[in-house]
């Protein structure tokens, strides 16, 4: 009964083989038995060698196959050599070279395990990269989302005042259009952005050079005064627009810059005064050279030429 109950424990693993040649104290041994516990052993030994291979790499794993190889070479020599029977130098010279072979062994297994590790490492500190970075790019999307949505309200409250200094513009080039006859078709449909060339082109002298910024000599010397009143009226509300619109790039963050001026580019063609960065700058250069020729042909009244003198004088000292 007793033996019956080894074999059992052996073949459910629940407890060690010691435990289990423990049971067969006091049993009588025969061959039979003697082949089953070995059969069992087997079993057994076989067993906690794939839980070996499951817990540890084939880094470990291998060299220690290889360990208990070199051991059980040098344990088979030493027997057939009667090693024990020789003096003590040479039993540790034996032992030297023996624990030698081993040490080197696994010199070599650290050094690839510490590899290994490192590289491991690497692809750690690798992937925390690749996550700081994806943060990073959480984060600047939040602050563009943020900073845009803040330029959305802003322009959302500028938006009346953008469309009242448009009003003015268009209301000014459409009287200018309805009032001077510059060869426009008078049944062509109002576009304020094609119709300021009637303006710009009403101050240019006939049979000179198409220049967008044309010099003084080019001017006219006998044009309305009411009309450069217009001229006038449409530059400062333009500035007026871009100055509030302007405003929104000025202190921007880098990162976030060409975002804020596409949102500004897309509200400036839905309220209709994407034109004006265009025609800016040539309707102040014609602003100044108009002005200039007022005070030189003494156009409009003594006193608005003495204003405007001195705003060209004012003008020269800021530069």
């Amino acid at each position: 009964m007793a033996i019956f109950t080894a074999f059992n424990t052996l073949a459910n693993f629940k407890l060690p083989l010691i435990e289990a040649l423990a049971l067969f104290k006091g049993s009588n041994f025969n061959m039979d038995m003697l082949e089953k516990f070995g059969k069992y052993s087997i079993r057994f030994i076989r067993v906690m060698l794939k839980k070996f291979h499951k817990k540890n790499p084939r880094l470990i794993t291998y060299p220690t196959y290889l360990s208990c190889v070199v051991i059980l070479i040098f344990i088979i020599t030493a027997n057939e050599k009667n090693m024990m029977s020789k003096g003590m130098n040479e039993i540790g010279d034996s032992l030297a070279g023996f624990a030698g072979v081993l040490a080197f062994l696994w010199i070599i297994v650290t050094a690839l395990l510490q590899n290994r590790d490192l590289k491991l490492q690497y692809s750690e500190i690798k992937g925390m990269k690749k996550a700081n970075e994806s943060q990073a790019r959480s984060l600047k999307s939040a602050e563009i989302f943020k900073v845009l949505e803040y330029i959305d309200h802003k322009i959302e409250k500028l938006t009346p005042y953008v469309e009242e200094c448009r009003d003015r513009i268009d209301s000014e080039i459409q009287s200018f259009v309805n009032s001077y006859d510059t060869g426009r078709n008078p049944n062509a449909t109002f576009q304020p952005e094609k119709d300021i060339i009637e303006i710009w082109g009403y101050f240019r002298k006939e049979n000179v050079e198409n220049e967008l910024l044309y010099p003084l000599e080019s001017v006219r010397d006998d044009f309305d005064y009411e009309v450069y009143l217009k001229l006038e009226t449409i530059v400062r509300n333009m500035g007026y627009i871009h100055t509030a619109i302007e405003a929104f790039t000025k202190n921007a963050d880098a990162e976030v810059k060409n975002e804020v001026i596409d949102t500004i580019t897309s509200a400036e063609q839905m309220l209709m005064v994407h034109w004006y960065r265009e025609w800016k700058p040539f309707l102040e250069h014609l602003e100044k050279v108009v002005k200039e020729a007022i005070v030189q042909h003494k156009i409009g009244s003594e006193l608005a030429r003495t204003v405007i003198e001195y705003s060209l004088i004012s003008d020269a000292d800021e530069c």
